[in-house]
């Protein structure tokens, strides 16, 4: 990677205030996402998929009222869903509020327990290396009980 460039008319870089670190901006993306305000005006949710090439393919959706949705999808002919998880919330900490009972089919050692870091291009849990990238950005999610008028009324009912 080369070096930092920056224009003659800007002042170098020692003479600008710091930086933030990635910490301090991902402490406040997971607050974001606490407080409902991580998903942008005018969207249901934000996918985000798992970087590399692994057995499953896992997707997690933050939904604009604090929801979380996690789904397990295997690779090839048979591809389909082998699971999904609902989360209520998601705590200040970043810890996921994963509803119970979970469904027999969910294998609980395989859900993200918390939220690393967060941005709007990607997502890390449980202190992992593995990214999850910005797949899609849904104005609507029917088939996940997200219509377009619900999210309509939702956003302009703050809920």
């Amino acid at each position: 990677m080369g070096g930092i460039c920056y224009d003659e008319k800007q002042k170098p870089p020692s003479e600008k205030a710091a930086i933030p670190t990635g910490k301090e901006e991902s402490n406040v993306s997971v607050q974001q996402i606490a407080e409902k305000t991580f998903v942008p005006r005018g969207l249901a949710a934000l996918c985000y998929e798992k970087e590399g090439n692994t057995k499953f393919r896992d997707r997690v959706t933050l939904f604009y009222d604090g929801r979380l949705l996690f789904e397990r999808f295997c690779w090839g002919e048979a591809a389909g869903l082998v699971f999904a998880a609902w989360a209520d919330r998601v705590e200040p900490d970043g810890t996921i509020a994963w509803k119970r009972p979970l469904d027999a089919a969910v294998k609980e050692s395989e859900l993200p327990m918390a939220i690393a870091a967060a941005d709007r291009q990607a997502l890390t849990f449980d202190q992992s290396s593995a990214r999850w990238l910005l797949e899609d950005e849904k104005k609507s999610d029917p088939a996940h009980g997200y219509g377009g008028m619900k999210v309509l009324l939702g956003r302009l009912l703050g809920r």
